[in-house]
């Protein structure tokens, strides 16, 4: 028990009592993904809860605000939610006066904790700040980062032999489908359609190759879907070679480009996963 009176302590002077018996926390817990030490809720309560009852001073915690969403996470795509949350924390102490911290809390979970992971970073961060507990981190300033350029866009010239599919409407159709899933502007998107609504009030619409034709034939059709899967495959995503697989399905594409466009995402998804795991062993 602290020798002075406890009934004329004030928390400030309580706290630094406790800051007095609390010198610091080591790094007891390892993280088992990417095997780095880190000091865990637990063994921060368990150095500093002790102090905190020795001299009389509580904790009380008061939700303030949080924010919470759905996120994909890795090359799997796993549903995570995350979870951020501002908290006040008032310490009590002998006298019955009191002193508050408002501290944030971020955290992610794939099942139903991470609201719980989220408050417990907070009060570690409380705790550790409040009091001053020494860390042994290195300074922020001892690295500098530098934002990474904007990946490069894929650049798809959508108006190539757009003028030679005027009149064919089934081609022109399968144009739009593709061009809207690969993210292509709405200017394009409107020149495309304003192709279509042309080439369907035409009298004779006509093939690619200048032929009379009620609509584009598969090979055509073909073409366009693997200039696109050959674009992504270079520059794109595994996501964005799905989204092009379910356009072209909806557009009737032939089977055979159905399986190319899925054989290359299975290839670009092995890529990005292999590249990931490059990165998180680098870390």
């Amino acid at each position: 028990m602290p020798e002075y009176d406890t009934a004329a302590t004030s928390v400030h002077q309580a706290l630094v009592a406790v800051t007095t018996d609390v010198r610091s926390v080591g790094k007891d817990d390892v993280n088992a993904q990417q095997g780095f030490r880190f000091r865990g809720i637990d063994g921060v309560v368990n150095a500093v809860g002790p102090a905190l009852r020795r001299h009389h001073v509580t904790v009380r915690p008061e939700l303030i605000d949080y924010t919470s969403e759905q996120i994909e996470v890795g090359s799997k795509r796993t549903l995570s939610q995350s979870v951020t949350v501002t908290v006040r924390y008032t310490f009590t102490g002998p006298a019955g006066d009191e002193t508050s911290a408002v501290v944030p809390g971020s955290a992610m979970d794939t099942g139903d904790k991470a609201f719980a992971k989220a408050m417990s970073v907070a009060f570690r961060i409380c705790l550790l700040q409040a009091l001053a507990l020494p860390t042994d981190e290195p300074d922020p300033d001892e690295t500098a980062y530098e934002r990474s350029p904007a990946a490069p866009a894929i650049q798809i010239d959508w108006h190539a032999d757009l003028e030679a599919m005027r009149g064919n409407v089934a081609g022109l159709l399968m144009r739009h489908r593709h061009a809207k899933a690969a993210g292509a502007d709405q200017a394009t998107l409107d020149e495309i359609v304003e192709a279509g609504k042309q080439a369907r009030a035409g009298e004779e619409p006509t093939s690619p190759t200048g032929q009379p034709a009620a609509g584009g034939t598969a090979e055509s059709g073909d073409e366009l879907w693997d200039e696109s899967r050959a674009e992504l495959l270079e520059r794109g995503t595994s996501g964005q070679l799905r989204d092009l697989w379910d356009a072209a399905r909806l557009a009737g594409a032939s089977t055979a480009v159905l399986h190319r466009i899925a054989r290359d995402g299975k290839q670009l998804a092995a890529r990005e996963q292999n590249a990931a795991q490059a990165e998180a062993g680098d870390a």
